[in-house]
């Protein structure tokens, strides 16, 4: 996971609750906003970067769907012992609307469009075999559809946000089925997970919501019961150790995610530089490679005193 020496920078500055010093000299700065979008102006903290959603760049998509895949890439690790996560979840309801419906409705087809799951967690075939105990993890056994929603505000917790994330879909299909009799929305949700949705929401500190702790939970046994196959190790301790580097990729992963977001979305709206495109993270890398902290992802030596 490649760092650059100004994004390890503002993600100790961003943890530590300290001003940025990226953004130091552009401080109530214009950002430029595409459209007739909120006008905002850059904050010491990155705050306002973090919340111009109509900025130019597309940032905001890109961090969405580099942490979704993380997601589902971190599932199909544990594909040989019964769990399996995608991306592609655009078949889902694509058979749920009734033939006679009017496909030319306009708005339906944006509610039809906003139904497709980011994901699809496929637990079927995983079984823990007790060997943690009593407790069962709900997505254990089961098909669940995933969504996930970037939260750059402050006056909302992730937990709300993802409670309003199953209420809202909940809704949608419920609205779908009452404005085309005969469709089935509502019973094809039904069938993955009895309806609920692993919701995931990225905070914008970093944090998840409660649904993350369960994904890990879910991929830290799936990887302990492997390690106890080839090791003689109690299931406690092994879940101790698979645990850790997975909570430590999706926080850093969460993290730098919105420190990039903020540092990229400053140079395509604030001061523009010709190479403001970089991946979001190496998906083939398991591990945080610290030797990389100060190694040049991007050419921005000098690049803050030249804007």
């Amino acid at each position: 996971m490649p760092v650059s020496a100004t994004e390890f920078h503002t993600l100790v500055e961003r943890k530590l609750g300290l001003p940025l010093r990226a953004l130091r000299a552009h401080v109530n700065d214009n950002i430029r906003i595409s459209g007739r979008g909120r006008q905002r102006k850059v904050d010491a903290y990155g705050n306002q970067l973090q919340l111009a959603a109509d900025a130019k760049g597309g940032h905001t998509p890109k961090l969405h769907n580099d942490t979704v895949r993380l997601f589902m890439q971190l599932a199909n690790a544990s594909s040989s012992i019964g769990i399996r996560g995608t991306t592609n979840g655009k078949n889902t309801f694509s058979k749920c609307l009734n033939p006679g419906a009017d496909l030319t409705d306009e708005n339906q087809h944006r509610l039809r469009q906003s139904c497709i799951p980011d994901g699809i967690l496929d637990a079927r075939t995983y079984a823990s075999e007790g060997a943690f105990g009593d407790r069962l993890n709900w997505l254990a056994g089961n098909n669940t559809l995933v969504e996930f929603k970037t939260l750059a505000r402050t006056d909302l917790s992730v937990s709300d946000r993802a409670r309003q994330v199953q209420v809202d879909l909940d809704r949608k299909h419920v609205n779908l089925d009452n404005q085309n009799p005969g469709s089935t929305f509502v019973k094809t949700q039904k069938d993955f997970n009895n309806g609920k949705y692993l919701a995931l929401v990225l905070g914008p500190f970093g944090q998840f919501s409660l649904h993350a702790s369960d994904f890990v939970e879910l991929i830290a046994q799936s990887r302990a019961l492997l390690m106890m196959r080839h090791r003689k190790i109690k299931a406690g301790h092994a879940y101790g150790l698979c645990r850790a580097p997975v909570v430590s990729r999706i926080g850093l992963a969460g993290s730098l995610g919105w420190v990039r977001l903020i540092l990229d979305r400053f140079r395509d709206a604030v001061c523009p530089h010709p190479d403001s495109s970089s991946p979001f993270i190496d998906l083939g890398v398991d591990e945080f490679n610290f030797e990389s902290f100060g190694s040049q992802r991007r050419c921005d030596r000098g690049f803050w005193r030249r804007c």
